[in-house]
């Protein structure tokens, strides 16, 4: 008897052993299998608020996605919270239109939600009334920044990236410079690849627009045959790079030539017996050749004067001595030849021949 007592107390004991045991291994278990909280960052930091947005078609997914990515690392959970936000941000625009929108939804937020709160408190009043409570201006933020973004860049955005399209050209521009714009309304104005190609060499200049099309082998295009603007993108950028070092160093080595300080030898090939013609070298604009049976109806104007201005006339006063810039009486009115003079003067420095030639020509 003794016995088994002592056998029920040694079992009662290990009962009671092992019954903390099994709650210690379950809790064990539990720690494995059940899910683990996310873990916060150890580094925290305050982000920069995200740009004011001012109405602009162009900017309207970039605003979006900024704030969308302030709210995240703020920790914004609260839907509402991030609208208005939004909404306080933006202002500005064409005749202030993006802060007249902004005032009109933040005036329709703030009417819905003291309605709802009207309505709850009378419905707290009086269990058994029914009342329409109003629902909230926006489901949560994914639906406010599809509106917004209908509002200010679906339709006006899309059109003015077209207009724009058809309009830009390279111009001054690098084909670098070129594409970089060309592509940011592409993506926006809703062309396909082929239309959007056209576009883009339309927009190139004409030298390197033949040069694109005639490149061998041509741009690749999508994996299901489709054109590929892209590659044909980057082709005309390379294009046009490699056309600029040439071009630079082409003028490098033309200013090392014309810079060399041994002289060019020019060759005479006319003296060597060959038939390459030589042109000859004559300053440009020469005065043309005088007819040797043209009248020198100049020589008047020289007569009497060898380069000594003790035998030149002065056409002021037509004293000897002097020539008219040197005249003593420059003050005074200016002396005409006697009648006929000149012409006696220029007759007598005539040959025979010229005499006669003259003569004819006077009717004699």
């Amino acid at each position: 008897m003794d016995t088994l007592i002592a056998a029920i107390g040694s079992l009662v004991t290990g009962l009671a052993n092992l019954i903390p045991l099994m709650g210690t291994t379950n809790q064990h278990l539990a720690n494995i299998t059940a899910p683990q909280p996310p873990t916060t960052p150890s580094h925290k930091y305050k982000p920069n608020p995200p740009r004011a947005y001012d109405g602009s078609p162009n900017r309207i997914n970039a605003t979006i996605q900024e704030h969308e990515i302030f709210f995240r690392l703020s920790n914004f959970t609260n839907d509402q919270d991030k609208i208005l936000y939004v909404l306080g941000n933006t202002s500005g625009g064409n005749k202030d239109y993006a802060t007249t929108w902004a005032d009109a939804i933040r005036s329709q937020i703030l009417s819905r939600e003291e309605e709802i709160e009207n309505a709850n408190t009378h419905n707290t009043a009086n269990p058994t009334a029914l009342i329409n409570v109003p629902g909230l201006r926006f489901a949560n933020w994914k639906a406010f920044a599809k509106e917004m973004t209908q509002q200010f860049g679906l339709m006006s955005g899309k059109q003015e990236a077209i207009d724009t399209i058809r309009l830009i050209e390279q111009g001054n521009m690098t084909c670098e410079e070129y594409a970089t714009v060309f592509s940011t309304h592409f993506i926006r104005s809703g062309y396909n690849e082929t239309s959007g190609l056209e576009e883009f060499k339309r927009g190139l200049n004409r030298a390197l627009r033949m040069k694109l099309e005639t490149t061998f082998p041509l741009p690749d295009d999508n994996a299901d045959g489709s054109t590929n603007v892209t590659n044909w993108a980057l082709r005309a950028v390379e294009l046009d790079r490699q056309w600029r070092i040439a071009n630079k160093r082409d003028k490098e080595y033309g200013n090392k030539g014309r810079n060399n300080d041994k002289p060019t030898q020019r060759t005479n090939y006319q003296n060597q017996g060959t038939n390459r013609f030589e042109p000859r070298n004559e300053p440009r604009n020469a005065p043309p050749t005088k007819d040797p049976n043209a009248m020198d109806i100049d020589r008047n104007r020289r007569s009497g004067f060898s380069g000594n201005f003790a035998d030149a006339t002065c056409y002021h006063c037509q004293r000897k001595g002097h020539i008219a810039r040197n005249c003593p009486d420059s003050d005074k009115p200016k002396v005409f030849p006697p009648r006929g003079a000149r012409l006696r003067t220029l007759l007598s420095q005539m040959t025979e021949e010229e005499r006669e030639e003259a003569k004819k020509d006077l009717g004699f």
